[in-house]
């Protein structure tokens, strides 16, 4: 995995290097996921997205980017129990974070897509592989405490619109929408929202 993003890295320089369509956009999202059992745990995050197209008209344009986040969880204060169908509200302090690192194909259209766009809406749709971590979670089922947490891979789908602001064609509100699925034993789900400007 470290060779892998060490080489998107490489690709997004040396593309920045010689093309004008490096982008970049930084913005928040949550984040829930279902990580412990029978529970929907909420997530805020940060994320900075750069990118670049790599295939662009004055209408739509291919992209290659990695909208990167970092999550912080509260001490128990954002859990629902799937089985109660209650909130499990307790006041604390941030107690685990996780880490998330998208590597998307997206096809852009209208506002946003490329420097040669024109207009004041677009939007945009894509999948891509995702690289995953999650700080331990303690928890307790069926009387007997245990842990969970880790690294984990998947795909993920998103997309979302784009509302241009300001007089160039690359300043942008983003609402994005996301989904993950993990492949590995933790079968990890993670559904996601954000705002994010672009620029």
């Amino acid at each position: 995995m470290k060779r892998l993003l060490l080489f998107v890295a490489t690709c997004i320089i040396s593309v920045n290097a010689s093309s004008q369509s490096f982008h970049h956009g930084l913005g928040i999202s949550i984040f829930f996921d279902n990580m412990v059992p029978d529970k929907i745990t909420s997530i805020a995050a940060i994320t900075y997205s750069p990118g670049f197209n790599f295939h662009e008209t004055e209408k739509m344009s291919v992209s290659l980017g990695i909208p990167l986040s970092i999550g912080f969880m509260g001490d128990g204060n954002n859990a629902y129990d799937e089985t109660t169908e209650e909130d499990e509200v307790a006041a604390g302090d941030i107690n685990g974070f996780t880490l998330d690192v998208p590597l998307m194909v997206n096809l852009n259209l209208g506002a946003g897509s490329s420097r040669m766009s024109k207009g004041n809406i677009g939007g945009f749709i894509g999948a891509g592989y995702t690289y995953h971590y999650s700080s331990s979670r303690d928890y307790t089922k069926d009387s007997i405490e245990k842990s969970i947490g880790g690294t984990s891979f998947g795909l993920t789908v998103n997309g979302g619109i784009r509302m241009g602001i300001g007089d160039g064609p690359i300043k942008n509100i983003e609402l994005r929408l996301s989904y993950y699925k993990g492949r590995n034993r933790t079968r990890l789900g993670m559904f996601g929202m954000g705002a994010i400007f672009n620029f």
